[in-house]
């Protein structure tokens, strides 16, 4: 039978091998508090997939503390109100994740890590000397 209905995209159901890119886009990095991992990237790809799923705050957090592990993931856990929106969420990371060392000039409105040149403040690195 022809397909009159176009092309296929990859939006019917599909195995991950006749699709790999699918699933491949499908996937949500882990975020797992630890040293060098950096917390606005994750924040960032969480709200992506949230604006592209359309997925409203309480289905964000739901999404975004599936995909917690290791420190991350216990903090969570110990918090005294678990978070239900991911406002309350992302607020609870920043605060036990986020750099405290930023300058106003270095934050952005949403409180994240502005993207620029390193910077030893926001990067936590030494500049090497030239012996001056």
């Amino acid at each position: 039978m022809m397909n009159t209905m176009g092309p296929d995209l990859g939006l019917g159901r599909h195995t991950d091998q006749e699709n790999p890119v699918q699933h491949h886009l499908a996937k949500l990095n882990t975020f797992k508090g630890e040293n060098g991992e950096r917390l606005d990237d994750f924040v960032y790809q969480v709200g992506e997939f949230a604006t592209f799923h359309d997925w409203d705050p309480i289905e964000t957090c739901r999404q975004a503390r599936t995909n917690l592990r290791g420190v991350a993931l216990a903090y969570i856990h110990r918090t005294p109100l678990p978070p239900h929106t991911w406002k309350e969420l992302k607020d609870l990371l920043m605060h036990r994740f986020q750099p405290r060392d930023l300058t106003a000039a270095e934050t952005s409105q949403d409180g994240l890590a502005t993207v620029g040149p390193p910077s030893p403040s926001r990067d936590g690195y030494r500049p090497i000397s030239n012996g001056a």
